[in-house]
Formats: C-alpha cells, sequence, structure tokens
C-alpha cells in the first residue's frame, strides 16, 4: 500500500511537472504570438503606401511632381515615345556640356588678354 501511495504520488507529481511544462509552453507561445501580431501591424504600417509620416509625403510629392513634369514635357513635346524623350534630353546634356566647355574656353582666353594688358600697362607709364 505504502509503495503503491509513492507511486501515485509520483505520478501525480510527474502529471502536475507536464500541466507546469505545458502552461510555460503555452505562455510562450502566447508571447511569441503577441510579439508577432505586434511587428505584423508595424511592418504593414511601415510599408502601407497610404500612410502619412514626412519622409513618404516628401517622396510622394517628388514623384508626383516628376510624373507631372513628364507629362507636361510629352505634351509640349507633342511625343509620346519615351526613348525619343530620353534622346532630346540626352542631346540637351551633350549640348550643355559643348557650352561649359566653350565658357571655360573663352574664360581662359580673357583671363590671358588681362594678364597680357595688365603687362602692357606698366610699359606705357614707363615710357
Amino acid at each position: 500500500r505504502h509503495q503503491m501511495q509513492r507511486s501515485y504520488v509520483d505520478e501525480l507529481e510527474s502529471k502536475v511537472s507536464q500541466i507546469k511544462g505545458q502552461i510555460e509552453v503555452k505562455k510562450s507561445l502566447q508571447e511569441y504570438e503577441m510579439r508577432l501580431s505586434a511587428m505584423t501591424d508595424q511592418m504593414q504600417k511601415q510599408f502601407d503606401p497610404k500612410a502619412n509620416s514626412p519622409r513618404r509625403n516628401t517622396l510622394r510629392k517628388k514623384a508626383e511632381d516628376f510624373e507631372a513634369a513628364f507629362r507636361e514635357m510629352k505634351r509640349r513635346l507633342g511625343d509620346q515615345d519615351l526613348e525619343s524623350i530620353v534622346e532630346l534630353l540626352k542631346q540637351q546634356q551633350v549640348s550643355q556640356q559643348s557650352w561649359k566647355e566653350a565658357v571655360a574656353e573663352h574664360e581662359t582666353r580673357v583671363k590671358g588678354l588681362e594678364d597680357e594688358l595688365e603687362g602692357l600697362v606698366p610699359q606705357k607709364k614707363a615710357i
């Protein structure tokens, strides 16, 4: 009888220990699910295109401005082909680069002429 009682107590302690373990596992699982839910909500808010934030509003405004400028270019050029618009922009870049090079060349020439003029002015005073 004593052995049977001891066996029953041991089995009861084992079951209580298992139940405590299951309770801990369930508690950990609930905490994990709550963290997962919170993280999921946070990520949905972070990547929600309709959410308002200063950075997102700035990017949205830049995208809208770009689209408006592109539509206006297409309207003014009377061209709907993206490739031809890109080609026109490339030509403008080449023209602008040529213009910058010409300006730099002439500025160098003007500087040289100014230096030459400064060299001539003292000679006139010496005469």
